[in-house]
């Protein structure tokens, strides 16, 4: 019997959350339920030790305190900050990311050209889950930058399917206006 984590097109994959708040512990219980990473795969980057401590004890996931140290090792990087941080922590993990890596925003606010623009980096992907995802029920509009491969767009669609519907649209403005709905 092969496990689904096999095939899930997050395998042999690193999941980094940056802001491991309630949404990025939501998506990490997604993720671990459905059997889409083990927590060997998933790095949670928090500044409060005992935010840290708390991730670790209830999900088995490694945890750091930095934000590099959590993007540089990572196949996909779930950016879960409050937008008013995402300068600083664009700053901070900028020059940790390299070509291949799939950024993953769950930012409500800064559009993919923002995004790209202080991440200095163009494979991201701008979610909008809302808050039915925290139980697997939410529905989550998503839009890709043209610069994500068909991989890594199976891995958003893998990773947002663990909070429920998820629907990729063509034209980033659907999210915004799923946002607005939201």
């Amino acid at each position: 019997m092969v496990s689904s984590a096999a095939m899930s097109p997050l395998a042999d994959r690193t999941i980094a959350t940056v802001g491991s708040g309630v949404m990025a512990e939501a998506m990490i219980v997604g993720l671990l339920r459905g059997n889409l990473v083990t927590p060997s795969q998933v790095v949670a980057s928090h500044p409060r030790a005992e935010r840290r401590a708390a991730l670790e004890e209830a999900h088995g996931i490694r945890v750091v305190a930095s934000n590099a140290e959590a993007v540089d090792g990572a196949d996909v990087i779930i950016l879960a900050v409050k937008p008013q941080t995402l300068a600083k922590v664009g700053r901070e993990i900028a020059a940790h990311l390299r070509p291949g890596q799939l950024v993953l925003s769950v930012l409500a606010g800064p559009t993919t050209g923002a995004l790209v623009a202080t991440l200095d980096h163009d494979q991201v992907v701008r979610a909008m889950p809302n808050t039915p995802a925290r139980i697997g029920s939410g529905m989550t509009v998503w839009y890709a930058t043209p610069a994500c491969t068909g991989d890594q767009r199976a891995q958003a669609r893998a990773l947002l399917s663990a909070l429920g519907v998820e629907l990729e649209v063509e034209e980033e403005k659907w999210v915004a206006m799923a946002t607005a709905i939201s």
